[in-house]
């Protein structure tokens, strides 16, 4: 390896993990969701599903427009969750977008995801994620962004499928952070790419004058992924058990 690429090699990975410190004390942006509109329009077309179903889907699209998704962060320390809003009904967009908050630490490389399930508030301890950043770049508004891939485990009722992840990051803006448990990328993830649905930044807020405080998450069942992935596929198989015999 020649010294101008490792030297190369040697910057990429600081901002990585440092570049939270360098230009902006905090911020808040805001992320606007999109469903997967080219399966949704591929649907639409198909003369073969009934059109209550197609109203369904309609529906779907009306509700993304108005489902907002905000990301604070205060040095290195992050939160990010679904727009707090007064009176606003849980959507089938929603569920796509995958529920709870996130917390993360840069420097202890800690992500906790807070979510309730059957009833039951559980802290699961998330590991970090490790991306491939590419030479792809696009423009999102004004900001050049830059391609990178993960893998996400996605647990079926068939067994462990993996999906690729993708995110459009920014050095424009020199902060690590993202949206859920994606973050620790050389800037602010302005794009991403979850299976079905694609969250966008379309509000970004930095260095703001009223102090932000990001609090831990500490009310809750503290579990690792993989615990909590048991425990939901026992709590669902019981579910179905018991629905099954109430019908009987």
């Amino acid at each position: 390896m020649s010294k101008k690429i490792y030297l190369a090699s040697i910057i990429s990975i600081t901002f990585c993990f440092v570049g939270y410190s360098q230009s902006y004390n905090n911020g808040k942006v805001t992320y606007s969701v999109i469903n997967n509109l080219k399966k949704i329009s591929k649907i639409e077309k198909d003369k073969n599903i009934p059109q209550e179903a197609k109203e369904k889907l309609l529906k779907i699209k009306n509700e993304a427009s108005s489902l907002k998704y905000v990301l604070v962060f205060s040095g290195a320390e992050s939160y990010f969750a679904k727009e707090k809003k007064i009176e606003q009904k849980k959507s089938f967009t929603e569920v796509l977008s995958g529920k709870g908050s996130y917390y993360t630490n840069l420097k202890n490389r800690k992500v906790f995801h807070s979510v309730d399930s059957f009833g039951e508030n559980f802290i699961i301890n998330t590991p970090f994620r490790k991306w491939k950043l590419t030479q792809e770049s696009k423009m999102i508004g004004k900001h050049k962004c830059y391609k990178a891939i993960t893998v996400k485990e996605v647990h079926t009722r068939s067994g462990i499928v993996k999906k690729n992840i993708i995110a459009w990051y920014t050095t424009s803006i020199s902060v690590n952070f993202g949206l859920k448990d994606f973050s620790g990328l050389p800037g602010l993830i302005i794009e991403l790419i979850d299976e079905n649905v694609l969250f966008r930044a379309t509000k970004i807020e930095l260095n703001l004058k009223n102090k932000i405080k990001i609090k831990k998450p500490i009310s809750g069942k503290k579990v690792s992924i993989k615990e909590y992935n048991k425990i939901v596929k026992k709590m669902f198989y019981e579910f179905r058990k018991n629905r099954g015999r109430g019908e009987n």
